[in-house]
């Protein structure tokens, strides 16, 4: 979890940097999955109404392809900016992190742009092989 006391925000602001496993961020499921830790990044700063934090996250996704259904990894990268009104003393951004990576995942995933997908008689990976249902 990542928590902000705001009490112990310096008036130049300060900077946070953690590593946190899927489990953490309570995302690790059936359809999205992480591969490791997500590194956040995070600058926070205040005025007398609001607490604004710039964070970026980089991490890897465990995807499953929609044509093929082959798992492969894809690198997250995204910087986001949160404003929080000063009415708690302290701010979890765990939350807003994760709804930020589940945004961030795709509908329609493919291991690549120019995926095959599986044949729909025998169901063999085409990136793979080709396999001889095509010449019967």
């Amino acid at each position: 979890m990542i928590k902000i006391n705001v009490n112990e925000i310096p008036k130049a602001g300060m900077s946070l940097k953690e590593f946190l496993e899927p489990v953490s961020l309570d995302i690790d499921t059936d359809q999205i999955k992480l591969s490791g830790p997500v590194d956040i990044r995070a600058e926070v700063t205040m005025d007398s109404e609001n607490v604004y934090v710039d964070v970026s996250i980089q991490g890897v996704m465990r995807i499953t392809c929609s044509r093929c259904l082959a798992d492969s990894d894809r690198v997250i990268s995204k910087d986001f900016h949160l404003c929080y009104e000063l009415s708690e003393s302290i701010i979890d951004l765990t939350g807003d992190i994760r709804q930020e990576i589940i945004l961030d995942y795709p509908i329609k995933v493919l291991c690549k742009d120019d995926c095959k997908g599986l044949c729909p008689h025998c169901g063999q990976n085409l990136n793979e092989m080709v396999c001889d249902c095509k010449l019967k």
